[in-house]
């Protein structure tokens, strides 16, 4: 969601690129409206090429070991890495909880900045 807000926010405060889209459609960028309405723009085979990207990243770049629910999770829970905050680890458990809460915090307001 906080990388779909900046997407909608994007194209109105500083334009969209040029070229194409999807050249086998002859689909531009300057083609595809802001907001929800992008949504039908854009190619079946585009969002699948989204999706696959997005999977591959999450699954074997960050090699996300919860894949698969909370058993499976290597540090505990998903989504931690193991890397800490921002390459340290967050030793005092009121910090964490905190961090961990705002971050929760931002993903909300992200989301709610979607339905707005």
């Amino acid at each position: 969601c906080m990388f779909a807000t900046i997407g909608m926010v994007w194209p109105d405060l500083f334009g969209k690129f040029d070229g194409y889209l999807s050249p086998s459609q002859n689909l531009k960028f300057a083609d595809v409206p802001s907001g929800i309405a992008a949504i039908s723009k854009v190619p079946l085979e585009g969002w699948l090429q989204i999706l696959l990207v997005a999977g591959l990243i999450e699954t074997q770049l960050f090699k996300d070991q919860s894949f698969g629910g909370f058993g499976y999770a290597k540090y505990g829970e998903p989504g931690n890495f193991g890397t800490g905050y921002w390459g340290r680890k967050i030793q005092d458990p009121a910090e964490r909880k905190l961090k961990l809460t705002t971050e929760l915090n931002n993903g909300r307001l992200a989301m709610i900045a979607m339905t707005a």
